[in-house]
Formats: structure tokens, C-alpha cells, sequence
């Protein structure tokens, strides 16, 4: 069975590999975007167990990335929908998508666009480094971006949500104590954390990532049954 390594900039939490699993399923990493405090979008990550389009990874992830149904709710894609890949080709170190629909966006958010499909590819290909985009077979046109050359990876910093939580996951049912894992970056590292019940804070703590970058870190909490939010926020001292 072929096994297709995440990168190493993104943590993976229990998810070491992307491989194919007994029921022919197979997990792939997704971007999303979300909304983000103050304005404008930042990037998020999903793993989705789901059945390969063709043994091909990369494909299965971009049809998930393209369709406006993450698993968290607050998550979405930039694109227009329905889309259509025409073809997906690799070269090398490059990966090339002629697509059928082209977004009509701000230039923030075009950018955030063209950068969740790039950090598809690569998380499920790590010899891919830059990806090359077509509209119909011809270079897609924006007052915005330069698209005649593959694009790489942005800096993660500009691009990824601040912090996000990686366990647990959206409808999760867990047991207790819970474990709660986040990635992301913060004022001296520091991210604090909250737990409600309704509308009830019951437990607060914090976590240390680090400062200029992004890391993971855990910690768990001991909670009686029921259903609660987990709430992980990004200190900048504002």
C-alpha cells in the first residue's frame, strides 16, 4: 500500500501518514478558510477519511477542497461552486490544475484562494513545491495576482489561522479527562483556552506554542458527561 507523508511544517497529531487504510478509504489533509477576527480569511486543516479518486491523493483531497462541505461548519471554500477540474498533471515538482471556474475575489482573498488549493497539493504530495494554475487551458486573468509562473507555499504566518484546535474535533464525543491539542501561535507562545457548558465557563487553562511560528502543544481536562465548547484563542496582548 503507498503511504504519502504529510509535511513537516504542519503537525499531524495522530495522523503520521497519509496511507490507504483496510476498507479502501484513505485519509487526506484539506484546507479550508474560515473568517477571521478583524476581517478577511485565514486557513485551516482537515483530515478526511474518504474513498481515492484513481489511487491519487492529491485529486481525492482537491475534490473535498473544492466543495463547500468541511466537517466544521464554520469552515468554507473560496471557490465557486460547482466547480469542474478539467485535468490535474504533474511534472516533476509541479503540479499543474486546469480548472473550469475562476473566483471573483478582493485581492486578500484571491490570494487565500490560490493558497488553500496549494497547500492541498503539497500536503498530500510532498515532492510537489509550487502549483501551477489554468483556466480553461489558458493562464486565468487577475488584476491581482501573477499567475503566468507555478505558485509555491505563502509564508504560514500570513496565511494560517492564528491558532486552531486540533483535538477535539468538531461533534467529537470523547472521553474524559479530554485532551486538548491546538497549533498555532501566540504572544510568548501563550494560548489560552476556555471550556463552557451552555453558556457556563467551567474550566480555563492555557497552553505554550511559541512566538514567531507555529507549534502544537496539549494539555487535558477532566470533565464530567455532557456536551461542551472548546474555545482556543490567540494572545497578542490586545
Amino acid at each position: 500500500q503507498p503511504t504519502y507523508l504529510l509535511p513537516t511544517d504542519i503537525p499531524t497529531t495522530a495522523h503520521t501518514t497519509i496511507t490507504s487504510m483496510p476498507d479502501g478509504k484513505a485519509v487526506v489533509a484539506v484546507y479550508y478558510a474560515a473568517a477571521a477576527p478583524g476581517g478577511g480569511f485565514r486557513l485551516y486543516r482537515e483530515f478526511h477519511k474518504v474513498s481515492l479518486l484513481g489511487a491519487d491523493p492529491v485529486r481525492t483531497a482537491l475534490v473535498e477542497a473544492l466543495v463547500p462541505y468541511a466537517e466544521d461548519p464554520d469552515y468554507t471554500t473560496l471557490w465557486p461552486f460547482p466547480q469542474w477540474l478539467n485535468s490535474l498533471t504533474v511534472d516533476g515538482t509541479v503540479v499543474t490544475l486546469d480548472l473550469q471556474n475562476w473566483p471573483r475575489l478582493e485581492a486578500e482573498e484571491e490570494q487565500t484562494a490560490v493558497q488553500q488549493l496549494v497547500y492541498t497539493v503539497t500536503a498530500n504530495n510532498t515532492a510537489v513545491t509550487a502549483v501551477r494554475f489554468l483556466l480553461n487551458g489558458k493562464v486565468p486573468p487577475s488584476d491581482h495576482l501573477d499567475l503566468s509562473q507555478p505558485i509555491a507555499r505563502a509564508p504560514a504566518l500570513g496565511l494560517l489561522a492564528n491558532v486552531w484546535l486540533l483535538e477535539p474535533t468538531q461533534d467529537a464525543t470523547v472521553g474524559s479527562p479530554v485532551l486538548v491539542s491546538v497549533y498555532g501561535t501566540g504572544f510568548e507562545g501563550n494560548i489560552p483556552l476556555e471550556v463552557f457548558r451552555g453558556s457556563t465557563l467551567v474550566w480555563q487553562g492555557h497552553v505554550t506554542t511559541t512566538m514567531g511560528g507555529f507549534a502544537q502543544a496539549s494539555t487535558t481536562v477532566t470533565l464530567a458527561p455532557g456536551i461542551y465548547v472548546v474555545r482556543a484563542y490567540n494572545d497578542n496582548m490586545e
